[in-house]
């Protein structure tokens, strides 16, 4: 991602993305793709937002109202 906050600047592991408040891990999904994602706990899932894909290990930024969005741990939609 070409924009940068400071604080994500330079972060390039799963571990780095959780110590700058990426904490809450959830699954993105669209009938054409499915992302694994940690974001902060605090996100409004309804507009744009940051977030660490695990999988590709780079920052996205995501349109929240293009994707099903579901928390890991719950089970439950975000």
């Amino acid at each position: 991602m070409a924009e940068h906050d400071g604080i994500t600047e330079g972060l390039e592991c799963d571990n780095a993305a959780v110590m700058a408040g990426f904490t809450r891990e959830v699954f993105a999904r669209t009938t054409t793709l499915d992302l694994h994602l940690l974001i902060r706990p605090d996100t409004d899932l309804d507009g744009h937002f940051r977030a660490w894909c695990t999988d590709e290990q780079e920052w996205l930024r995501i349109e929240g109202w293009n994707f099903c969005i579901q928390d890991v741990n719950s089970g439950a939609s975000a």
